[in-house]
């Protein structure tokens, strides 16, 4: 079985952007944070039907949008799953197809729920 090109080179590509990001930094952080905000953009919109806002208000300011768990749980998803982070959840939630049991709420909502 032949290799590709990247699988071949895969080490001396990390070694090199890691040096990359570290010669610079605020490009790599501005990449980084519009990554995770088309991916966030990207889910929330999916569990909120189609427009960016929350399900229960309205409220449509990404800032304060979050992903609820529609029957609880999220805690002891986290702890068994050990995802600290929202852009890695949202990428469990994008690889898996957008499971049931979600939703948009803003965090208003999400304290009163």
């Amino acid at each position: 079985m032949t290799t590709s090109y990247y699988e071949e080179n895969k080490n001396a590509r990390l070694v090199y952007q890691k040096v990359y990001d570290g010669e610079h930094p605020e490009k790599t952080r501005k990449h980084n944070n519009d990554r995770y905000l088309r991916l966030k953009q990207e889910v929330l919109t999916h569990y909120s039907n189609g427009r960016l806002i929350c399900v229960k208000c309205g409220f449509n300011d990404i800032r304060a949008l979050s992903i609820d768990h529609i029957d609880g749980g999220g805690n002891q998803f986290r702890q068994i799953t050990r995802m600290t982070s929202s852009y890695t959840f949202y990428g469990w939630l994008k690889r898996n197809g957008y499971p049931i049991g979600y939703q948009t709420l803003c965090m208003n909502c999400q304290v009163i729920k």
